[in-house]
């Protein structure tokens, strides 16, 4: 799952799910679904929106650590970015 986050410039309930795109580059066509409502994942009172895309269709190497998303709201676009670990499938910790 990937946290769309509100804050004072942008409401992730506004973006046009179908414009998301998340992955190695930020390119990569992996949605799956969003949450219709929302959760204060932050703690800053405001919901913010959890989507879900496809492991395998954004592409990430082993050796990635950084997840790139990407879409528009309101006709612009916006892009975020956060640190993510690869786990091979099946791989046991």
């Amino acid at each position: 799952p990937v946290a769309l986050m509100s804050n004072e410039n942008f409401d992730p309930f506004e973006a046009d799910v179908a414009s998301l795109k998340f992955g190695q580059t930020g390119d990569e066509s992996s949605l799956v679904r969003c949450a219709k409502d929302g959760r204060d994942l932050n703690g800053d009172g405001k919901p913010d929106r959890i989507c879900h895309f496809d492991n395998e269709r954004a592409g990430f190497v082993k050796t990635a650590s950084v997840g790139k998303v990407k879409g528009k709201a309101h006709g612009k676009e916006f892009k975020g970015s956060g640190f993510l670990k690869v786990v091979p499938r099946g791989h046991k910790d």
